[in-house]
């Protein structure tokens, strides 16, 4: 009967606080995209939808932590630990169920990770792709973009009013201004207008009845951010290995492929990590102990990212950088475990 109540109450905290996260991953990250102000809010939707299993990896592990202490917390509470413990049970046993659960989730943390997110990102591009130019402009407003300015006051039929377009580059820099105008297949198209052309040795300014500029180049500057992401693990070896004999950083690409491998394992060593945690509910209060396990995980992840950092600017190997903060933690949960056996791993 213990066991049931474990794994019910285990699945029913992960999916709670997965449906929250999700929930709270769609108000940061989807309806204010790193895509800028570009995509409707209907199409960011399904947008987001395709690239959340991509994100799940660093979810998930911090879901089933935080699952796995609120579960023996409140069996703690209700003295059911205590319980199991008295009639011989050992800590493993009584956690069996929560351990073969979060085996299922890492599993399907994998599948996330290797297959689902390439393919979800793949999805989002070509959905990226179909964003019509005339969804980024909002008449009357300035847009600034990586190093495009533009604005464009009214728009009557098909007809573009007072059209302002200011393009910088380190060479120098484009300015137009056309009374009217329209879009064309991916490009405004300014009429009738003048512009001038500036860089540090010279300038020059001139007129034109009809110029084309197309605007989509923002729509290809945007995907080399998520080109990566696209790639399955093989792929982005493969374009490793391309990058460093063009003599480019391939650290970045290697990072990706190795943070696919490697961090969805973190699922099962924080639920490893959790029981040791949760077992000492009965020496503290709960809220202190959720408070303790929160600030692990941030700290695990602080490390992580620390060393991610390094790893994509090659200061450290990314195949060292990458998995030392999960071989840290695996020892560390290991050391934990055997210094609590003598108090919550003994049977009786």
């Amino acid at each position: 009967m213990l066991n049931k109540d474990i794994s019910f109450l285990f699945t029913l905290y992960f999916l709670i606080i997965s449906l929250a996260g999700i929930t709270f991953f769609f108000i940061i990250k989807i309806l204010s995209p790193d895509t800028g102000e570009i995509i409707p809010g209907s199409t960011a939707v399904i947008m987001g939808i395709y690239i959340i299993p991509s994100y799940l990896i660093y979810f998930i592990p911090f879901v089933a932590f935080l699952s796995s202490v609120l579960v023996l917390g409140k069996l703690t509470i209700e003295n059911y630990l205590l319980a199991g413990i008295s009639l011989g049970m050992s800590a493993w046993r009584i956690c069996s169920p929560i351990i073969f659960i979060s085996v299922l989730v890492t599993g399907i943390s994998y599948i996330s990770s290797i297959y689902l997110g390439p393919m979800g990102w793949k999805k989002f591009e070509k959905k990226y792709e179909e964003v019509k130019i005339e969804s980024i402009i909002s008449y009357g407003t300035f847009h600034s973009f990586e190093n495009l300015t533009f604005f464009v006051e009214a728009r009557e039929d098909n007809q573009l009013k007072n059209i302002f377009l200011n393009y910088a580059e380190n060479k120098g820099e484009l300015v137009l201004l056309s009374k009217e105008g329209y879009i064309d297949r991916g490009k405004i198209v300014l009429r009738n207008g003048s512009g001038g052309l500036f860089s540090k040795e010279r300038f020059y300014f001139f007129e034109f009845e009809e110029m084309k500029f197309p605007i989509s180049i923002l729509i290809e500057k945007v995907k080399k951010k998520f080109f990566k992401k696209s790639l399955s693990i093989k792929e982005l070896f493969q374009f490793a290995r391309k990058l460093e004999k063009a003599h480019f950083n391939p650290n970045p690409v290697i990072v990706e492929a190795l943070e696919r491998l490697i961090y969805p394992f973190n699922t099962l060593l924080f639920v490893i990590f959790s029981i040791p945690i949760g077992f000492t509910l009965i020496e503290r209060k709960f809220s202190l102990n959720l408070l303790i396990a929160c600030v692990y995980y941030l700290l695990f992840f602080s490390l992580y990212t620390g060393f991610k950092v390094l790893s994509n600017k090659g200061v450290i190997n990314p195949f060292v950088g990458i998995s030392f903060p999960s071989c840290f933690l695996l020892i560390f949960v290991l050391l934990l475990s055997w210094f609590k056996r003598t108090r919550i791993y003994r049977k009786g």
